[in-house]
């Protein structure tokens, strides 16, 4: 665990990050670090000129190394602001307009409903396209987009389903996968070149990598499920990396957050602007170039977050405070608390572990049965009274949360799972919910 502080000698002005919130944060981390809802996390926050890193936990859980500055995390769909950026700079270029549509790029969608969808659409998730492909990578589900081509994303729009929608956004890795491909031809370039040309170096962020190769996998932090199994990093997404491959330190995401409140001292400063005013106004909040736009007690706050299976991020910027925050984690758990406590000074404490004797989690080992179906599910307790749930034949399980007696969450609280006992005490049977795109997915299954 190690503080790091330093200060951007940019301008005179400075401002203080207050010692007491640097603590509140570390405390906040090492909770979650300690009792492995998640193996490490690193915090990012600047104030003005001023910026402060903090770690916590671990980037290889197994050989016990310590999380620190130089090591790199998936941002997973931060990405897309940066994908987005390159599209608010292609507008103030006037290469295009907004509402072009992709057609005019992608003349062989031409007549099908994905060619009439507009770039400022698939900026804001409002063309109502699919989520994701329904072929997914032959890398297998824990990699799913790896080296994802051109071809097969064309098929995938060309077959793609809709949902008939108003003022709702429907969230698209798909349409983001599509613009990516729209910006290569309007730059005449790979997406990857594209955005080193026009975003990342000129933003002095050159060493933000958009894919990585095997023998370059060393500076990644391991990645984690919750259950704590380690999976494979996400190297290349082919014409995904816009929707979510790219790669950065803590540091590197400050710069970026840097620039993004002080556009004026950037070399693209009329696009990082356009970026962050509204394209598309929902009944609760706007969208801007991917990013969130919400009127908070801060003033307008800046959001996207982000997960690639086993790493998750967020960022929030509130330009009128002149203040922002970057959150990455190598375990696919939201981090607590922190932003509560940086924007609003709030006390705020990370929910402790609680953990059941070794009889109790016996009580609900065995087979269950829902509709004809049967299943089977173990639960461990690993090191440092990890709770683990697996399925039968199942490779990877899901950390269990316990929030009362018998019952308990997982990824995040969108997914729990409750055991029912009969008046002698005897479990009977189970209640599982879990939060999905399409909806929420509930059922009973009864112990057989």
């Amino acid at each position: 665990m190690k503080i790091i502080i330093f200060l951007l000698c940019i301008s005179l002005e400075v401002f203080a990050i207050d010692q007491s919130t640097i603590d509140k944060v570390q405390k906040a981390l090492d909770i979650q670090t300690q009792n492995k809802s998640h193996v490490g996390i690193s915090v990012g926050l600047i104030d003005g000129n001023q910026k402060v890193i903090i770690n916590s936990g671990y980037k290889d859980l197994k050989k016990k190394i310590l999380l620190n500055n130089q090591h790199y995390f998936s941002i997973g769909s931060v990405s897309k602001t940066f994908t987005s950026l390159l599209l608010a700079l292609a507008v103030e270029k006037k290469l295009i307009s907004i509402d072009d549509k992709v057609e005019v790029f992608l003349p062989e969608l031409a007549g099908n409903k994905a060619g009439s969808i507009t770039l400022r659409q698939l900026s804001t998730h409002t063309s109502g396209i699919q989520r994701s492909p329904k072929k997914l990578s032959d890398a297998g589900p824990l990699l799913p987009y790896e080296d994802y081509n051109r071809s097969q994303l064309i098929h995938e729009v060309l077959n793609a389903s809709y949902k008939n929608i108003e003022d709702l956004e429907v969230y698209s890795n798909l349409g983001i996968a599509l613009l990516s491909y729209s910006l290569e031809k309007i730059f005449n370039q790979d997406f990857e070149q594209a955005m080193y040309d026009h975003v990342l170096n000129p933003l002095g962020l050159q060493d933000i990598y958009v894919t990585i190769n095997e023998d370059q996998e060393s500076i990644m932090s391991k990645k984690y499920l919750q259950s704590l199994d380690e999976v494979p990093i996400w190297r290349n997404l082919g014409i995904f990396n816009g929707v979510g491959s790219f790669k950065a330190t803590t540091s590197l995401m400050l710069d970026y957050v840097y620039a993004q409140l002080n556009p004026e001292k950037t070399n693209i400063s009329e696009a990082i602007k356009r970026s962050q005013k509204a394209l598309h106004k929902f009944s609760k909040e706007s969208i801007g170039y991917a990013w969130y736009l919400l009127k908070k007690p801060v003033g307008q706050l800046l959001r996207h977050n982000g997960s690639t299976i086993g790493f998750s991020s967020d960022v929030y910027i509130a330009p009128e405070r002149n203040k922002g925050i970057v959150i990455l984690s190598n375990t696919d758990t939201k981090v607590e608390c922190v932003n509560a406590i940086f924007f609003f000074n709030k006390e705020c404490k990370p929910k402790e572990l609680q953990i059941d004797p070794e009889d109790v989690l016996l009580d609900y080992q065995s087979f269950y049965q829902v509709n004809g179906f049967n299943f089977g599910i173990t639960i461990t307790k690993k090191e440092d009274n990890v709770l683990t749930l697996y399925f039968a034949d199942q490779d990877y399980g899901v950390r269990l949360f316990k929030t009362s007696n018998d019952k308990y969450e997982f990824f995040g609280g969108i997914g729990s799972v409750a055991f029912q006992r009969d008046g002698a005490g005897i479990v009977t049977s189970l209640k599982f919910s879990q939060k999905t795109a399409n909806g929420t997915v509930k059922y009973t299954a009864d112990k057989l």
